[in-house]
């Protein structure tokens, strides 16, 4: 009998951020990408054990990005819009 085990990570987009931050890629300033990217142990290719959680935010004109804490997720999706309007949720 032999054990099959390993890993998979899942990307999961969040939603836009509410804040406009400056790509420094492209210059350009707009509102982010939030995503939750989430690595997985599996046995036999099922997902059993969530091991590793990470945010990223990314441009959505060039697609660099970089890792958030998880403390600023809500913070990116709560505060000014792009028009100056504040609004939670």
């Amino acid at each position: 009998m032999f054990v099959v085990y390993g890993s998979k990570e899942f990307k999961k987009d969040l939603g836009n951020t509410r804040i406009v931050y400056h790509c420094n890629h492209c210059n350009n300033d707009n509102s982010q990408i939030l995503s939750r990217n989430r690595k997985f142990f599996t046995l036999y290719w099922i997902p059993i054990i969530p091991y590793s959680t990470k945010y990223f935010v990314r441009c959505p004109i060039c697609n660099m990005g970089y890792e958030i804490s998880k403390s600023d997720v809500m913070a990116g999706l709560q505060g000014p819009t792009a028009d100056g309007n504040y609004i939670n949720g």
